[in-house]
């Protein structure tokens, strides 16, 4: 199997970022340092965020039913669901009827924001 293009693109803007952090180590402020921010840490971030980067979350696991029609639905990670039905319990439930269980690894890149209205 390829590999996803994506991986490729996301080790980019990390090594884009690193670089743009190095930078920022490098240099010093003219007098004062902003306000809030004191120290080398503080000034790679923000010359981090001042470029647009925002760090994306850490690599997470998703496991979905798949639906006849192709349709995947996605469990719900949330922690009450996995407390009062395990994850291991809820495939082998789903299999046993004849579900068909997949898996992926997400990165998420932008968190959910609301579609204004039209």
């Amino acid at each position: 199997m390829a590999e996803d293009p994506r991986i490729e693109q996301y080790e980019r803007e990390r090594a884009d970022a690193i670089e743009l952090a190095h930078r920022a180590m490098l240099t010093s402020y003219i007098g004062a340092p902003p306000p809030g921010l004191r120290g080398d840490a503080d000034r790679m971030v923000a010359a981090l965020i001042n470029a647009g980067w925002t760090p994306p979350s850490e690599p997470a696991t998703e496991h979905a039913e798949q639906y006849t029609s192709g349709a995947m639905l996605v469990r719900n990670p949330a922690p009450e669901v996995e407390r009062v039905y395990p994850l291991t319990q809820w495939i082998q439930d789903q299999q046993r009827h004849g579900g068909r269980i997949f898996k992926r690894r997400v990165i998420v890149v932008d968190d959910w924001t609301e579609v204004p209205r039209a």
